[in-house]
Formats: structure tokens, sequence, C-alpha cells
């Protein structure tokens, strides 16, 4: 039997091809992107501060009723326990206000300074956490980009309110994006196995810790699971191997929960944990929300916010498209998709950020700062990509003219920087406009119903706020005499659904009316200030065991702002009504 004759070894050599390696940029490339990233970086974070400066000097104010309570809620920890839902009642995260409660202990409780400083912080952070992982998903250029979208988005797309105030969902993106700058370098950096499994666990505890700042944060663990799955581009362990990582994620994200739940449940205090963190958003918040009332709420934000969704949403659907191309016309097998992984990471961090802002029903602008840092991660990759040619590894090949690629990128950064400026330019002109008519912009001490209260009470008095009015704390140096610094709970309100009188009763907080009274009667506040208007014309006077003890103890002294406000009686009868 014959056999076919073997080619000769150079015939094989020559019809053999050499296997394909991504090209590395040259030094001159690098220079250039590293240039134009580091000074992108560099102008967000200056943008950044401008804008905040806005309400810093020449004094600090409150930018939102939310920074009222939240603030309100530290004084209260401050003076008692140090533990959320007990000294204090609302219901997002406890690392919000333990963080919040510690720069008020070192930086001044009564001062809108420690506040305004922990807001901008938070902004700085964000800013320089997107420039981070866009650059390490991508390239220098994508996170220069970057940078300059979340500051868009912030300090500009938003208003104040949303965009530079305190609130949980921008301490919460600080530690999610520090979970995906983790996984992002176990996914695709060199470090030794011991190293990537420290990493692994360390980003599931901050993903952990962003839930413990706002709940919906924890929607941002469900891509880094996936691509911890999935594994890395050379990766080729089993399956089973792959889930030992997930596991890891999973045992760091347990970890501060423990904890969490170790010191609730050692103090007797593990119900009102699960109650606030948990159950009052389901079973109360969550009541008025049916499938009509989201419906109409979401063709609302429509209606309102057409192209900035439009505009997003089709940059992302676009990256998303380009991306499937790129991963179907590759090699077969697990290969194309980790090829492509931390472009479908950062799409799918877009999705699922966009899911825990929306998810509520809400639509609060100041969700959405969930949503922008990642957005703004997709934006910088999607903008890059146009400008940079990339090869099957997503290292920028050696460019035709590294001048020409160059030249490009300074166009597009010193467009974004430009429209910046302009923005910013039209924030200068709304603070200066509505200093005279708007108090959220104005020295806080020179709002009418603080001047009252500083006028009528020693720094030493307590006051209570009913409604949402808690600002008036800080503003006039005044401790909290309650736990309901945010007076929904015993009210039975749900912002800002209207309900009828038998509806909130309904959903008022069980026993927070007998708390709220035991408060009162324990610290003894020398002002009531019932500023039901705040609170969908609610009144603390409206509610009858309330009213009655109003009446059993405080004076009616005068309205102030429009707002009824009560002494408390010291004697048999009351003092003369201030008017």
């Amino acid at each position: 039997m014959s056999h076919p004759e073997a080619p000769p070894a150079e015939a094989a050599a020559e019809t053999t091809e050499p296997p394909v390696r991504p090209v590395a940029p040259s030094w001159r490339t690098r220079l250039g992107a590293s240039a134009l990233s580091g000074a992108s970086l560099v102008f967000a974070l200056a943008i950044t501060v401008k804008a905040h400066l806005h309400f810093m000097l020449p004094f600090a104010t409150p930018v939102s009723n939310d920074e009222g309570y939240i603030s309100a809620f530290a004084m209260r920890m401050i003076d008692g326990r140090w533990l959320p839902y007990v000294d204090a009642v609302s219901q997002r995260g406890p690392i919000l206000y333990w963080v919040t409660a510690a720069v008020m202990r070192l930086a001044g409780r009564f001062s809108w300074l420690p506040i305004r400083g922990l807001a901008l912080s938070i902004s700085l952070l964000l800013v320089l956490g997107c420039y981070l992982l866009a650059r390490a998903l991508f390239t220098p250029l994508a996170g220069g980009l970057a940078a300059l979208f979340v500051t868009y988005f912030l300090s500009y797309e938003l208003n104040p309110w949303d965009g530079v105030g305190l609130n949980g969902e921008g301490m919460a993106m600080v530690f999610a994006l520090g979970s995906m700058l983790a996984v992002s370098r176990v996914m695709l950096g060199d470090d030794a196995p011991r190293v990537q499994r420290r990493l692994t666990v360390a980003s599931g505890a901050l993903i952990a810790l962003a839930g413990l700042s706002k709940q919906m944060a924890l929607a941002h663990a469900a891509p880094s699971v996936l691509w911890l799955a999935l594994g890395r581009v050379d990766d080729d362990r089993g399956f089973k191997t792959r889930m030992r990582a997930v596991g890891a994620f999973v045992a760091g994200a347990l970890a501060p929960y423990a904890l969490v739940l170790g010191l609730y449940a050692a103090t007797g205090h593990l119900r009102e944990f699960v109650y606030y963190y948990q159950r009052y958003g389901r079973d109360i918040f969550m009541a008025p929300v049916t499938v009509t009332a989201y419906r109409e709420k979401l063709r609302e934000q429509i209606d309102k916010y057409f192209l900035g969704i439009a505009g997003v949403g089709s940059l992302a659907t676009l990256y998303l498209g380009q991306t499937l191309s790129r991963t179907l016309r590759g090699p077969g097998g697990l290969g194309r998709w980790r090829r492509e992984a931390p472009r479908y990471f950062a799409v799918a961090q877009m999705a699922f950020g966009a899911l825990g802002a929306c998810f509520t029903g809400r639509f609060f602008p100041h969700y959405f700062v969930q949503l922008f840092p990642v957005a703004a991660v997709v934006a910088g990759a999607a903008g890059a990509s146009m400008l940079e040619a990339e090869g099957d590894a997503g290292t920028v090949d050696r460019p035709r003219g590294w001048l020409a690629q160059n030249i490009a990128g300074l166009v597009a950064v010193l467009g974004a920087m430009a429209l910046l400026t302009v923005s910013a330019s039209a924030l200068d002109r709304v603070v200066r406009f509505r200093r005279d008519t708007d108090r959220w912009y104005q020295d806080p001490r020179a709002d009418a119903i603080v001047r009252y209260v500083i006028e009528k009470t020693a720094p030493s008095d307590l006051i209570f706020v009913w409604g949402f009015r808690a600002e008036t704390h800080v503003s006039s140096g005044r401790r909290p005499a309650s736990r309901f610094v945010y007076s929904v709970y015993p009210a039975g309100v749900v912002p800002w659904f209207q309900a009828t009188r038998d509806e909130e009763e309904q959903r008022q907080v069980p026993g927070a009316r007998q708390q709220l009274l035991d408060d009162l009667e324990s610290n003894r506040p020398e002002l009531v200030i019932d500023a039901g208007r705040s609170m969908n014309g609610r009144y603390m006077y409206n509610y009858p065991v309330l009213r009655t003890y109003l009446d059993r103890n405080y004076c009616f002294m005068r309205y102030v702002d429009g707002e009824p406000i009560y002494r408390r009686r010291h004697g048999a009868n009351c003092p003369p009504a201030d008017y």
C-alpha cells in the first residue's frame, strides 16, 4: 500500500502563516494619548471644583432638602450610639450616614462646609474613577473622554440639587467604580494568582459597601460576576475553577454585610436594620407604584429628557452593535467573547445602572447618578474607538500617521472642553440669578425660619421640624429632638404620590407616631416647626394624636414663612403670640 509523500520541511515552512500578534503602539502614539488623557482629567477635575465652589463661597449652603435630613441624621448619630435606623430614621444605606456623621464630627456640626466638602470629594472621586476604569478597560484617550463626559453629566446636565448634592447614589458609585476597577485588574492584569484572589475578594467587598450606601447599587455586581465566570482571554481553566473566582467575589461581598448585621444583632437592633434597609422599601415605598403609574412616570421622563435619552441610548446601542460585529467576525469558541469582554462589561454596567436608577418608578434625577458614571465610560470608549485604530486584542495599532491620530484626539478633547466651558458659564448665570429668588442659593442663616429659631432659642435648646425642612438644624445650629428627621414614617406619606388620608394611615410605619411622641416627651424641644407645606400639605397638626400632644404641651406662636411654629409650654398659661 502506498502512502502519500510528505511535503518537504521547506515547503511546509513556506505554507505556514506566522501567528498574528497585535502591534503595540509607538512611543509617540502613547505619549500623545497620555498627554491628551492627562489634560482631560485635570480639566475635568478643575471644572468639577468650579461647579461646587458656587455653593461653598461666599457662604456654604445646602443644595437640597435631602442634604438637610442627611445632616440632621448625622447630628443625631453623633449624640447617640452611631446606629442608623435607631438614633435616626431613613431608608438609605448605613454607610452614607456613618461617613457623613464622621465628617461632621471632625469638621463641625453647625456649618455646611463639611457637607459641601464631602460632596466635592465624592464628585472628584467619581471623575477619577471613571477616568481610571475607562483607561483600564480601553485606552488612555477613552479615560480622558470619560472624565469629561461624567463631569458634564454631574455638574451641568443635572441640577445642582441632584448632581452636586450629597446623596447615597454618589457615595455608592465611588465604591462601585472601585469594585469595577478591581475586577478589571483581575481580568486584564498580569498579577500572580494570589494577588488576583485578593483583588477579587476586595471587589466583592467594595460592591457590598456600595449596596450599604444605596441598595440599588448592588445591581452593578451582576456584570462583574458574569465576567469572572467567563474567564480571562488566556484562561484555560475549567468552569468549576472559574466559579471559584465567583465564590471569592461573593465571599468578599458577604463580609461587610456580616459585620453590619453582627453589629445590629449585638446591640439588639437587628429588626430596625432589616425593616428600614429592606422591608420599608418593599412594603411601603413601593406600594403606590402600579404598572399604570410606572408607565406614566416613564412617559413623563421620556418627554422631558428625550434628547439626552436618545443620545446616550443610541451611542450605547451603536457601540454594542459594533462589539457584536467584532465578536462574530473573530475565531470561534469562548475566546471571541473573552476578547471583547471589556466592551460587554462596560455596556452591561450601563444597562444595570439604568435598571437600578429606574427600578423604583420614581425617576428622581439624582437616582441617575448611579447610571451616569458608567454611561460616561461607554461614551469615552465609543469616542476613542472612532479616533483610534484598534487591533484584535484591543490595543492601539501603530497608526498610519501618529500626527493625524493625535490631531483627531485633540479636536475631540478640545470640543468637549469647550462644551464644559460653556456649561460652566451657564451655571454662573443661573447662580447669579437665583441668589435673589431661590433660598437654596442664598445664605442659609438669612432664611426666615432659621432667623426665628436663632432669635427665640439658645444654642443648647433642641427643636423638632416636621416635614422636609431638616436643613433648619445645621443652618440654625440647633440639634434635632427626634429620630424622625424625615417625617414620612409617622405621617404615612410616600413622596411624591398623591394619596387619600386612609391610604396614608395604612402606610405609616407601625409604632412610629408613638416613637415620635416618646422622643418629644423625653427631649422636650423648645420649638416645633410644623412645615407641612413642604410635605404635600400634611401638617403635624392634622393628625389627632399629634394634635392632642401639641395642644397639651405647646403654644402656637406665629406663622413664619407660611409655617406654624409652636413653643414649649412652661407653665399653665401660654405666652402671648409674637406676631
